[in-house]
């Protein structure tokens, strides 16, 4: 009887998908990474997980544990980002807020230009504003856009409100900025 040839490919097959592996594992070692990545790119690194049984990642898994380029979880980053809009609102700095607002935002007004002007009116005639968040609900949409969905209590010397907050960011230049807003009163 001959010898059979059956089974042989698969071994080859896999010698060769482990040759090509380790090739990768050499050619990144001496890959040269700028130190800060070209506006308007991005570069996730995912760290490699322990050896534990094998977890499907999808897509939105990979976005919800990577950090940023600045090392940070998007969820914090968010996190940070509410707070700062938070404060900058609270403080009535009305140049900060409005950074926050995707350039062409223009809420119910019809028109950026109208929705600032507003803004600027609103929070200028106010002496003090009170604000408090409960706690986010994160919800990310791929790696640029996310949902936050929160507790907010208002208060200043004209009105007093309370309700749910929604935002929609998107992050553009490397910044997560507001592009929708939505406030229900409870």
């Amino acid at each position: 009887m001959g010898k059979s040839n059956e089974g042989q490919g698969i071994g080859l097959a896999a010698i060769g998908a482990g040759v090509s592996l380790v090739a990768i594992g050499f050619v990144s070692i001496f890959l040269e990474l700028p130190s800060t990545p070209p506006a308007g790119s991005e570069i996730v690194l995912q760290a490699a997980a322990p050896a534990a049984a094998p977890v499907a990642a999808t897509p939105e898994k990979l976005v919800e544990s990577a950090p940023t380029a600045a090392g940070i979880a998007p969820q914090e980053e968010l996190k940070d980002v509410l707070e700062a809009w938070r404060k900058a609102w609270s403080s009535r700095d009305i140049a900060a807020y409005l950074s926050f607002y995707v350039p062409e935002y223009q809420g119910n007004a019809g028109s950026p230009d109208k929705w600032q002007a507003d803004r600027k009116r609103i929070i200028g005639q106010t002496k003090s504003i009170e604000l408090q968040f409960g706690t986010p609900d994160i919800q990310l949409e791929g790696a640029d856009r996310a949902l936050l969905t929160f507790e907010i209590d208002y208060r200043s010397e004209r009105l007093q409100d309370h309700g749910v907050k929604q935002l929609q960011l998107r992050r553009s230049g490397g910044r997560w900025l507001i592009e929708q807003e939505v406030f229900t009163a409870g």
